[in-house]
C-alpha cells in the first residue's frame, strides 16, 4: 500500500484522526478499542529509520521517540506506537 492510500483510507475511517506528517512510512494501521476513537499507530523501529534518515543516530532518534512523540499527549486521537517483541527498539 502507498502512502497515499495509506492517507485515504485514515481519511475514511475517521477524517479526525492524528496524523504525523512526515512519518507516512512507519503507519501501520488503526488500532481500535472499546467505547473510543480509532488511533493510527506507528511502528517505532520504523520513525525510528525515519528519525535516522533525517540525521539523528540510534540512541538520538530513540530518546526523541520517547520524550516527544509517545511522550506527547494531543487528546483522544492522540496516535499510538506499536513495539513488536522481536524488534530491537528501546523499550521503556
Amino acid at each position: 500500500m502507498t502512502n497515499d492510500e495509506k492517507l485515504e483510507l485514515m481519511a475514511e475511517i475517521d477524517p479526525e484522526m492524528l496524523l504525523m506528517p512526515g512519518y507516512e512510512d512507519a503507519l501501520i494501521g488503526v488500532v481500535t478499542r472499546c467505547a473510543q476513537v480509532p488511533i493510527a499507530i506507528y511502528d517505532v523501529e520504523k520513525i525510528i529509520e525515519c528519525l535516522i534518515r533525517e540525521g539523528l543516530s540510534y540512541e538520538e532518534a530513540a530518546e526523541h521517540l520517547s520524550y516527544n512523540m509517545e511522550g506527547g499527549w494531543v487528546g483522544k486521537y492522540t496516535p499510538g506506537f506499536l513495539r513488536q517483541f522481536d524488534d530491537e527498539a528501546h523499550w521503556p
